[in-house]
């Protein structure tokens, strides 16, 4: 994402959108497979739950990306 960064194809907000969705893959990928997949090959963890708290945070993350980005389009 830097290279794109660096040769103008992304400023600011479409950096920031970028860094936010990594974040959410992040997210998913640590916490996702931890707790919500539960018990199983891919699980490190024995902890359930937790998938109601993941889904309002990645969904609240959506919204204000979806918002920031239509205000700056207006702009």
């Amino acid at each position: 994402m830097v290279p794109g960064r660096l040769a103008g194809w992304l400023r600011e907000l479409g950096f920031t959108i970028g860094v936010v969705s990594a974040f959410l893959g992040v997210l998913m990928a640590w916490y996702g497979v931890n707790f919500i997949l539960g018990v199983g090959l891919h699980s490190y963890g024995f902890s359930k739950g937790g998938l109601p708290f993941v889904i309002a945070f990645v969904t609240v993350e959506i919204i204000l990306m979806t918002v920031v980005g239509l205000k700056a389009k207006r702009t």
